[in-house]
């Protein structure tokens, strides 16, 4: 297999430099106004995003990380992409086969996707 120079970069966290002639005390991050929210609030506003707007949320902070973990996101995404099913159907099938985890459900069973195209 070939070698390949980014794959000596995984793992690897970088520093921030302190090159900007900024005082030291100055160290704290800043508090995204996401965290301000109530989280009720919050919700509300994930619960209009796609599936593929929620992982890309998640990406962004960890308090929206922890946001998008809530069961009713991933449940209203699992009744959308499967509604020929029926939502008793599907709630058994949750709790059987993916230890009643709606992400679980989500990232695992195969569904029609619409984000890219098929080829034969």
């Amino acid at each position: 297999q070939r070698w390949r120079p980014w794959f000596a970069l995984y793992g690897l966290r970088l520093k921030r430099s302190r090159g900007s002639g900024e005082d030291d005390e100055d160290d704290e991050p800043e508090i995204s106004p996401l965290v301000m929210l109530p989280q009720d609030l919050l919700y509300k506003i994930l619960m209009s995003c796609d599936p593929y707007s929620l992982g890309n949320a998640a990406c962004a902070c960890k308090h929206l990380l922890e946001s998008v973990q809530h069961a009713d996101l991933w449940k209203k995404a699992c009744l959308e992409a499967w509604p020929q099913h029926g939502s008793t159907k599907i709630h058994h099938l949750m709790k059987k086969q993916y230890q009643g985890n709606w992400k679980r459900l989500w990232l695992v069973r195969p569904r029609l996707r619409f984000d890219g195209i098929y080829v034969s």
